[in-house]
């Protein structure tokens, strides 16, 4: 099953089956995937993910550019990789602040986002078992990595289709 926001719908029904109930109808009766159709094609649906995407895009945006503490320590060369890496992700909390106003229009940056924030928390997670970087990253960095990419692929805006629609 590739990595779609339907996982996310899934999750959601399984914590919240009544204002589902009151969406879609009695779950229970119609069943999941029936559910999960009508819950992701309702207008409540769509406007509950909008909603969400745009409330991640900000916030990671904003952890993001709290990098910028890392560009000021300029008199230390042993922080120079820290100062290149902030520099990047610094540059991209800006943007997705701005893609949290229009996020269709930026669907390119949010899989950016998401696909190389998941690599980059695997990346780190084998570091970190392997003892090539401190274990304490595994839960200070990896796992915040991980979370904010499968939350941006998960709330990712569907491809428009022909008709115009997502």
């Amino acid at each position: 099953m590739p990595l779609h926001y339907d996982t996310a719908i899934v999750a959601i029904e399984f914590r919240c089956p009544l204002v589902l109930h009151r969406i879609a109808g009695d779950w229970r009766k119609v069943g999941l995937p029936a559910t999960i159709h009508s819950f992701r094609s309702t207008v409540e649906g769509r406007m509950f993910r909008d909603r969400a995407l745009r409330v991640a895009l900000v916030l990671v945006g904003l952890m993001f550019l709290s990098g910028v503490l890392g560009l000021l320590q300029y008199n230390n060369p042993s922080k120079a990789w820290e100062q290149m890496l902030a520099s990047v992700y610094v540059t991209l909390g800006v943007f997705l602040i701005i893609a949290a106003f229009n996020p269709l229009a930026h669907r390119s940056l949010i899989a950016f986002t998401g696909w190389s924030s998941l690599v980059h928390g695997a990346v780190m997670g084998v570091q970190a078992v392997k003892g090539v970087i401190p274990h304490s990253d595994l839960l200070q960095a990896a796992t915040p990595m991980l979370a904010i990419g499968v939350v941006f692929l998960l709330l990712a805006p569907p491809r428009p289709t022909a008709s115009g629609t997502g």
